[in-house]
């Protein structure tokens, strides 16, 4: 079924946002890309809030100081084969309550209809091993 196996799609109301996830075993890190995209400095706000969510669910990995970069993340999203798209990419760190990780969600956009919305693809990378989680599609309707 193409080279994301089985799929999971789910529906969230949130401007009517539509995804469909992989539920094919998690990709092996890229060490390269978390070596060469090291974390600088102290974790922000947003990145505390979500290790606090994680502490507070007694989810894994909630350490904030050993999540990797947002450029690691975008990194290993390029080497896990996210296409480039028709806009910049989105990533955000999000703490997933489903998995109870914190993990970089790193979109693409593939498709902008206007009234009719937008569509794209997105990988799921663990914060803490680099470890691809899942490939998803979404799409959002105004």
């Amino acid at each position: 079924m193409g080279t994301l196996g089985k799929l999971k799609c789910l529906g969230v109301l949130s401007a009517l946002l539509v995804g469909c996830a992989s539920t094919a075993a998690p990709a092996a890190p890229a060490p390269d890309c978390i070596r060469d995209h090291p974390r600088a400095g102290a974790p922000g706000a947003d990145t505390m809030a979500q290790q606090e969510l994680c502490t507070k669910d007694a989810g894994t990995g909630c350490v904030a100081t050993a999540f990797i970069s947002e450029a690691a993340a975008v990194c290993i999203a390029k080497q896990a084969g996210l296409a480039p798209g028709i806009k910049a990419w989105q990533s955000n760190l999000v703490y997933h309550f489903g998995v109870k990780t914190v993990r970089w969600n790193v979109q693409n956009t593939v498709a902008d209809k206007g009234v009719d919305g937008v569509t794209g693809n997105g990988i799921a990378i663990n914060a803490t091993t680099g470890a691809v989680m899942e490939k998803f599609g979404w799409g959002a309707i105004p």
